[in-house]
């Protein structure tokens, strides 16, 4: 029987090979150093002291726009002058950087998880928050599995940009984000750009988990993967929007009463339950938890959206006494969560009381608890009409964009189907709708 009180003993040694470490300076140090920058090797590749001081020297020597040689470096780490020699003195070729630092990496990676681990075990022992506990090793082993390719990534990101730039040429295709299927919507957004955070907000009814229902089915349609967070609507309702949206029927109406195009609905039903829409309905989760998830759903679906509605329905996970303050926290980690997986987020945010007594346009200050979700967000927009008119015109009025212009769409909204269409100069008229 196993013992539930057993007592480990931990007598591990650190993952390193200071020889390799020493091989791979020498070579850096008679030519090779760019060739080693170019292969992602950082401070973190190496364990012994004088190493890091001397890869530090390197750095420092190529910062000032010196050229990286054993001079250069020995005036940067001039009591390392003799260790410096000796390191030249075993390299044979600048050539066998790459060689040395294929087999030095994976030291580095398995140092890395042996800290990690480690800390891991550290940590078990203490009295720390259980939930603060999991973010940190969530957060270590995101960092293990995501930080080295990151590193070595380097020349790719590089290349990508130049590709990003030659699709702009004149024989190309202009770079644009995730688009949201309205094209006067997509002209002033120029897309939902890669790791951003895009906020929605409107007063309670006036359609703004439709509007994200919508750009959701637009993107599943497409076949791009979306992971859709409610904490609003059961999964059942959101289900009952997008089904409504697809066929043009008021699935709500049918669920009711019975009556409606039993076939158009069961067809269209099938088509939605393939779609690569991911919906969670938990209102438990934490932002943390929406974190954990978004990372595990971008690497097995290579994600491409994610909404969440809403923000300020969502804890922290953390006992705060400002729910202000808890805010700024959840938006900051939902931020952070989208630029980790560089895949955008489409955020819902309610709208403070005070544009009920106020003519105009929404301000950015209309954001509840504002300050943080504004700040972090890179475009802010909001659906804006007045809801003492009865008349299905609103309009989508971007007040914030990174990478964009600002400005309005104006829209129809057709409420049984939950459909948005923005309207044509044509279809205006010359009287102020609100």
């Amino acid at each position: 029987m196993s013992d539930s009180s057993t007592h480990f003993k931990v007598d591990f040694k650190v993952p390193e090979n200071p020889s390799l470490e020493r091989d791979l300076l020498g070579s850096v140090l008679i030519g090779g150093y760019h060739a080693a920058k170019d292969l992602g090797v950082t401070s973190e590749w190496f364990y012994d002291p004088r190493n890091i001081e001397v890869w530090q020297a390197c750095n420092e020597v190529e910062a000032q726009g010196g050229q990286v040689d054993q001079v250069s470096v020995t005036s940067k780490a001039k009591r390392q002058a003799l260790y410096i020699d000796d390191l030249c003195g075993r390299a044979s070729t600048a050539a066998n950087v790459e060689l040395f630092a294929k087999e030095l990496a994976g030291f580095h990676v398995r140092r890395k998880a042996f800290l990690s681990h480690f800390h891991a075990l550290e940590a078990c022992q203490a009295t720390e928050d259980t939930q603060e506990l999991q973010k940190r090793l969530e957060e270590a082993f995101y960092e293990l599995t995501d930080g080295v390719v990151r590193d070595k990534d380097q020349r790719e990101a590089k290349k990508a940009f130049v590709d990003l730039l030659q699709s702009a040429l004149p024989n190309g295709v202009p770079q644009r984000g995730g688009m949201t299927g309205m094209l006067e919507v997509d002209e002033l957004l120029t897309g939902l750009k890669e790791g951003s955070m895009n906020t929605l907000a409107a007063r309670p009814g006036r359609g703004k988990t439709s509007l994200a229902v919508q750009i959701a089915i637009e993107t599943a349609l497409r076949g791009e993967h979306v992971a859709f967070y409610s904490f609003e609507m059961p999964f059942n309702q959101i289900y009952t929007k997008a089904l409504s949206y697809l066929s043009r029927v008021d699935v709500d109406y049918y669920l009711r009463t019975g009556q409606g195009p039993t076939e158009n609905i069961a067809m269209w039903a099938g088509k939605l339950t393939q779609l690569p829409l991911h919906i969670e309905d938990d209102p438990g989760l934490t932002v943390h938890d929406i974190a954990s998830q978004v990372r595990r759903l971008s690497k097995e679906h290579g994600t491409k959206l994610v909404v969440v509605d809403y923000l300020q329905l969502i804890g922290s996970g953390r006992q705060m006494e400002s729910r202000v303050n808890e805010i700024g926290i959840i938006s900051r980690e939902l931020k952070k969560c989208f630029m980790q997986t560089g895949v955008p987020g489409l955020v819902l945010a309610q709208m403070n009381r005070s544009i009920e007594g106020r003519e105009g346009k929404p301000k950015l200050s209309d954001l509840r608890e504002s300050g943080s979700i504004e700040q972090d967000s890179d475009t802010v927009m909001f659906l804006h009409d007045n809801p003492e008119l009865d008349t299905d015109l609103t309009e989508l009025v971007i007040k914030k964009n990174r990478h964009g212009r600002t400005g309005s769409v104006p829209m129809s909204w057709e409420k049984s189907f939950g459909r948005f269409r923005p309207l044509s100069n044509e279809e205006l008229t010359n009287e102020p709708t609100f």
